[in-house]
């Protein structure tokens, strides 16, 4: 799972519990997401003029300082969605800007507003390895909500039959490595537990979630195998055809299970 898709999935996450709950996790901003970040500031771009070039404002320098703003606003929560930049996205998920864009809709009466991240490498020799300037940028205003309905057991056996298919076909393949870690990931989807062994377990709080989201939240992020040199994507299977087919739609049913259960809450 690459920094940027959980840094959104955890904002969204502990924001909803704020907005909707009442729970503020005083700490947020120190959680493991964002240890290699050197600041995560929130900015609306405004023009002056017709004619102007955009202006941006800071309204939160912070996650927790967005929060508020947000509630001060009449925020009701935020969801999540995805937006595909080229077909064979799953080819560029592991670097910086790509694999497609993630998006946070924030909610209102009448209105949502949709925020884009930009990260930007500020330092890559900082002592204490914070290398990464964040911005989340309010890139559309004032527009329709959007409001769909995701069939979690449906995504679910998506997930399942495509893990299924990519792990029989490593398996072929003689790449047992990478086998594994599709099965590992598709036992995930009928675990009692999925979060026990993952180093992401607290990337949101788990309590607001149903047990078929947190299934298909854990499996999506154990089976991210979209990368750069050393991954699933550099070229690993002598079948090169079928790797691409299988890896697309992996790659497509990853991104409904995080979407669906994200929004689940």
């Amino acid at each position: 799972m690459n920094d940027i898709i959980a840094q959104v999935i955890a904002i969204i996450g502990y924001g909803n519990d704020y907005l909707q709950v009442g729970n503020l996790l005083y700490d947020f901003d120190s959680n493991c997401i964002f240890q290699y970040c050197k600041s995560v500031d929130f900015i609306y771009q405004k023009k002056k003029g017709l004619f102007s070039k955009k202006v941006e404002m800071l309204v939160a320098d912070s996650p927790t300082g967005w929060f508020k703003y947000l509630n001060e606003k009449g925020c009701l929560k935020l969801r999540l969605h995805f937006k595909s930049q080229r077909p064979d996205d799953y080819m560029t998920a592991g670097f910086v800007g790509g694999g497609g864009i993630w998006l946070i809709e924030t909610v209102f009466e009448d209105h949502s507003d949709f925020w884009n991240a930009e990260w930007s490498s500020i330092n890559q020799n900082a002592p204490d390895n914070k290398i990464w300037q964040v911005k989340y940028k309010c890139i559309s205003k004032d527009r329709p909500t959007i409001d769909k309905q995701y069939d979690l057991l449906e995504i679910k056996t998506r997930l399942k039959n495509s893990l299924t298919r990519i792990e029989s076909f490593a398996l072929e393949e003689n790449l047992e490595y990478w086998g594994k870690i599709f099965e590992s990931a598709r036992r995930l989807l009928d675990e009692k537990n999925p979060y026990k062994d993952s180093y992401l377990q607290d990337i949101l709080p788990k309590n607001n979630y149903s047990i078929d989201a947190l299934q298909l939240l854990f499996a999506a992020f154990s089976s991210f195998v979209f990368g750069g040199m050393g991954s699933w994507n550099d070229g690993v299977a002598k079948n090169h055809k079928k790797h691409k087919e299988l890896s697309k739609i992996l790659y497509e049913d990853i991104v409904d299970a995080i979407v669906s259960a994200v929004n689940s809450f």
